[in-house]
């Protein structure tokens, strides 16, 4: 006989990871560009939507969630929890120095719990090449709420290929590995 206990699979998913494994055939079975996102216990694809002039890219996840990226750093996201989106008094100043001044100031919304217009400041920290991929740090603060972070980018090629980023500073940092499609 089988049985089917629900609390079994949320005893299963509390303790246990969702692991979306991408291999070269994962990879060459894909039509589109992708991400990968890691958050928490569970791994999900979000598929590449649309470029915009700017540059900023736009991921849509399987139940219809959003990312929007710039050069690795997640300007919103949508459906997600919590959603979050960045502003700045002057948003080309971070898309046309194609991010890498040495500092910005920018504002920070987030949905839950709600805290909108967060002063934060981005500070370049270090910038080194290891295994042929150039690692750019920033540590990301507000003072306001006495928050600091440190986020990471990965660049081969001039690409992005992966990022970890404190969106909040209630929630873990965000994996994110990008997947190129021409």
């Amino acid at each position: 006989p089988q049985f089917d206990y629900p609390y079994i699979d949320l005893w299963k998913d509390a303790f246990f990871r969702k692991e979306i494994s991408v291999d070269e055939a994962f990879i060459e079975e894909s039509k589109f560009s992708f991400i990968k996102v890691s958050y928490k216990k569970n791994d999900a694809i979000f598929i590449l939507s649309s470029v915009n002039h700017d540059g900023v890219y736009t991921w849509v996840g399987s139940n219809y969630e959003l990312i929007k990226t710039y050069n690795g750093l997640i300007l919103e996201s949508s459906g997600l929890f919590p959603d979050t989106s960045i502003h700045a008094s002057d948003q080309s100043k971070i898309t046309s120095t194609k991010f890498q001044e040495p500092s910005y100031s920018f504002y920070l919304d987030i949905d839950e719990p709600e805290l909108l217009s967060l002063p934060v400041n981005y500070i370049l920290k270090s910038k080194e090449v290891s295994q042929d991929k150039l690692v750019v740090s920033f540590e990301r603060s507000s003072t306001i709420i006495g928050w600091v972070a440190q986020d990471k980018y990965w660049y081969q090629n001039g690409l992005i290929v992966r990022s970890e980023i404190s969106i909040t500073p209630l929630e873990p940092s965000i994996k994110i590995e990008f997947y190129y499609r021409y």
